[in-house]
């Protein structure tokens, strides 16, 4: 047995080694030099048209030597260190591909040589060797130990797009990195992109600038994790603590004379939109504090400014991926409509765990209430936000793509509208919009109402199967249900004497596997009048469902046939 630095001075001087892989042993001689390369051929036998692999410690040991494709940087990025071996074209006619192993010898060595040969170290036509005592090629071997049998190192070659041999690595695996590899291209801004869209901002911030010196671009596009159909962009005004930003709306206003369309909307205070050279813009007035102290939710923003600005390319182009896959599935927004994921959240979850897959396979292990701790402050969750129903989606989403890849998760097909609808069983609630609130609060308050009915159902003898909502011009519940003929009830245990009499002299009652249980008649006859009795709002049902139905918009089609057919947005 030789140390790691005695074989890397045998491998400077042309030698060869052999020694442990995360698979089997190997065989290293240095992977640049045809003299080294042909002795290795030679002890094994090998022809000399089977290319073979090679181990780096870094990409930029590549320089030079190969040829490798985005996407198989990309590979390496993610999948590296690791058994994945990545094909590659070379004026070196022995080299096949490239990996960086997780191997902590083997990277040891690597360190100390530069890249290595890592073919394996048995005669060709044999087996691996997992165990240094089986090695029969008369070479020196560093570390003698058994290694653990397992399938050997995949190649993959990423401008075919094609799995030569699996291994250790599935592919599976590759597809979940290949697909969001070319989900990134279509959605990565260009550019020229980039730069026309952080110029539109800074002239827009010139002009407030005018007015509002103390003025900052906020969102996405100070972060530049904005997407290549990016129309958004947010302009911060900062106020001194004790001033009302409520009564600041006439003064935005009025800087926002430079843009059209101007109009008034709210979060916890006004804020104004505008449009300018064809961008949305958002006027958003915010106290001028430092962390952690917080006056108003708009306040922290400027501080997850400072924190993503950090980000390498790398790591927003994984944000730029995790938003289209929230914006494919429907979780996409802090909202009331969506009740998911904010932006900012996903751009702490990629800083945590590092790469969009993995935050998908933290979502899948995930148990609700989620908590993630805001990185600029601590005492908030970045999660909080995410209702019971969003998680499921996620989660359910998040499986299904790591189980199986694929595009129709970041861009779903619209589905067609359905011609008719059933006739039973579906309940269809129109409320009057309440226009004193904006689109978010008419969401939020929808939903409450939606609930309520769903809480006394049980109790009045319809059983709520799932519910909706939709609100655009129209604001719209819908119900799927069942409806019991009479309530039954469970009664006390027959232990508890004085109850049992008391629940037979008031209940019409009868009795089923020794168990008592009452039964009464139901107060609302039909779905409409149990709806009526707890909410405002004309109720369709069958008939008048049908009919109203073929009056609906197409987005409204749309909504009631994903209801029904209870598919997800991945799945048409």
């Amino acid at each position: 047995m030789v140390s790691v630095k005695a074989a890397a001075k045998l491998i400077s001087k042309g030698k060869v080694v052999a020694y442990p892989t995360e698979t089997a042993y190997g065989l290293a001689a240095k992977a640049f030099d045809a003299s080294s390369v042909k002795l290795i051929y030679d002890l094994k036998g090998r022809p000399t048209s089977k290319k073979m692999p090679i181990l780096i410690y870094s990409l930029d040991q590549l320089k030079g030597h190969v040829y490798l494709n985005d996407l198989g940087r990309y590979l390496s990025n993610h999948l590296h260190p690791g058994p994945l071996n990545i094909t590659v074209n070379s004026h070196h006619p022995w080299v096949g591909a490239f990996r960086i192993s997780s191997s902590k010898t083997a990277n040891e060595l690597v360190k100390l040589t530069g890249p290595i040969t890592a073919t394996s170290a048995n005669f060709s036509g044999e087996s691996e060797v997992f165990n240094s005592s089986k090695i029969k090629i008369d070479v020196p071997v560093v570390s003698e130990k058994r290694l653990k049998k397992r399938k050997t190192s995949t190649i993959y070659d990423p401008v075919k797009l094609l799995l030569i041999r699996e291994g250790d690595i599935s592919i599976e695996k590759i597809n979940q990195y290949v697909v969001a590899y070319n989900v990134l291209q279509k959605i990565r801004p260009s550019s020229k992109k980039t730069r026309e869209v952080v110029r539109v901002a800074n002239e827009v911030l010139k002009k407030v600038k005018i007015t509002h010196k103390k003025t900052v671009i906020g969102g996405s596009v100070a972060k530049l994790t904005f997407t290549k159909s990016a129309s958004d962009i947010d302009i911060f005004l900062l106020f001194k603590k004790g001033t009302n930003l409520d009564e600041k709306l006439d003064y935005l206003k009025d800087i926002a004379k430079f843009g059209s369309k101007t109009h008034t909307n709210f979060a916890q205070h006004p804020y104004v939109k505008t449009t300018y050279k064809g961008y949305e813009v958002e006027l958003v007035p915010a106290y001028e504090t430092t962390p952690p102290e917080v006056l108003s939710a708009a306040d922290r923003s400027r501080w997850h400014v400072k924190f993503v600005k950090d980000f390498s390319k790398e790591l927003r182009d994984e944000v730029l991926i995790l938003k289209q896959f929230f914006r494919g599935i429907g979780t996409y927004g802090a909202d009331s409509k969506v009740e998911g994921f904010s932006a900012y959240a996903m751009e702490v979850l990629i800083h945590k765990y590092g790469n969009f897959v993995k935050v998908l396979e933290w979502l899948v292990k995930t148990k609700s209430p989620l908590n993630l701790k805001d990185p600029v402050d601590k005492k908030r969750n970045v999660l909080a936000s995410v209702s019971i129903e969003s998680l499921k989606v996620t989660k359910l989403a998040a499986n299904d793509y790591l189980t199986q890849a694929g595009e129709n998760f970041f861009f779903p097909e619209i589905p067609k509208p359905l011609k008719t609808v059933p006739k039973s069983g579906l309940a269809l609630i129109k409320f009057e919009r309440p226009y004193d609130l904006v689109e978010d609060a008419v969401w939020g308050n929808t939903r409450s109402k939606l609930k309520k009915i769903v809480r006394n159902a049980k109790g009045e003898g319809f059983e709520i199967l799932k519910w909706s909502i939709h609100v655009d011009k129209s604001v719209y519940g819908l119900l799927k249900y069942k409806a019991d003929k009479e309530l039954i009830r469970r009664g006390p245990p027959k232990s508890k004497r004085a109850d049992v009499k008391k629940f037979k002299e008031t209940n019409e009652w009868f009795e089923e596997n020794k168990k008592l249980f009452s039964r009464k008649k139901k107060r609302f006859s039909g779905i409409k009048k149990f709806i009526n009795h707890f909410e405002t709002g004309e109720v369709f049902t069958r008939d008048s469902l049908t009919k109203t139905y073929k009056k609906f918009s197409r987005s409204e089609k749309i909504w009631i046939r994903r209801f029904l057919e209870n598919l997800q947005p991945w799945e048409f």
